[in-house]
């Protein structure tokens, strides 16, 4: 049985690396109804400190403990092994991108680990449960030699839950190894290869959307005020691009939730930023 799976895995890991990730493709699914209307009550404590021209929160910067899983199908690198020296790279871009907004990340502990199914995203449980550490305020990584579908990565919305809990454990963010700085995907793409994946990954960690959700220009897009509505991904950096040329200001192609290359996305939003800490009281501060 184990051998058949081994041939399953090795089977669907040459299929993966036939498909060319020219777009970008995170598996992060769209928010439930209850995120949904979490989202709306957040807004709606943001516009009133808004109107009432008080700052939200202090943004006093909150340190992240951050545990690093590398899962590589061998212990070289076209097989998804990251040396320590990218995985401290990886960190210090997540560090650059996120600065000013109150949180930073602090490197903990990084595991390797060889394991072929979970290297081509078989079992993402049994894996977390068997690799993740930390409490609900810890960022866990997994880096893994390829998602498939030429899919970059996928994280866990914050929910209110508990230690030891499945939603506990599913917390946590997976990326394709490749997406990693100086990466090459299966097809020889750089594109998505500067560790901006993570970036965008750990913004859905923070409980921030795709800035696209919903593709419905007249929608609550992501329940965040200061990002234009936007009635599809975008792709490459179509800086004067306007899906909604009804609705006020151009697509946030440089925003680090859009679908752009790379070298297009490169911040967020004051609104996202007050989310972000909104979410991380609401859910983490003082989970269980």
């Amino acid at each position: 049985m184990h051998a058949a799976l081994l041939a399953v895995a090795s089977l669907a890991a040459s299929a993966m690396a036939l498909i060319p990730p020219t777009k970008m493709g995170c598996l992060t699914q769209p928010p439930s109804d209850v995120q949904k209307e979490v989202h709306q009550q957040l807004a709606a404590v943001s516009a009133a400190a808004v109107s009432s021209a008080n700052p939200l929160v202090a943004r006093a910067t909150v340190y992240v403990p951050v545990y690093v899983h590398v899962v590589s199908a061998s212990n070289n690198a076209r097989d998804g092994y990251l040396s320590p020296a990218t995985v401290n790279k990886q960190i210090g871009i997540l560090n650059q991108y996120f600065q000013g907004t109150g949180f930073q990340f602090t490197l903990k502990n990084t595991d390797w680990t060889v394991n072929r199914n979970w290297a081509y995203n078989y079992d993402e449980y049994g894996m977390k449960k068997t690799l993740r550490k930390g409490d609900y305020r810890t960022l866990n990584l997994y880096y893994i030699s390829d998602i498939g579908g030429g899919n970059t990565g996928f994280c866990k919305y914050p929910v209110s839950t508990y230690y030891g809990s499945d939603d506990f454990i599913y917390d946590g963010c997976v990326m394709s190894a490749w997406t990693a700085p100086g990466g090459v995907s299966p097809s020889g793409s750089t594109i998505y290869s500067t560790g901006k994946i993570t970036v965008h990954e750990v913004g859905h960690w923070s409980n921030l959307i795709h800035t696209f959700d919903g593709e419905d220009c007249n929608g609550n897009g992501d329940y965040v005020d200061d990002t234009p509505a936007e009635a599809s991904a975008a792709y490459g950096c179509q800086t004067n691009r306007d899906s909604c040329p009804n609705q006020p200001g151009l697509d946030p192609v440089y925003n680090h939730m859009d679908y752009s290359d790379d070298n297009c996305r490169s911040q967020f939003t004051n609104g996202q930023i007050d989310r972000m800490i909104q979410s991380y009281n609401f859910y983490r501060l003082n989970s269980q």
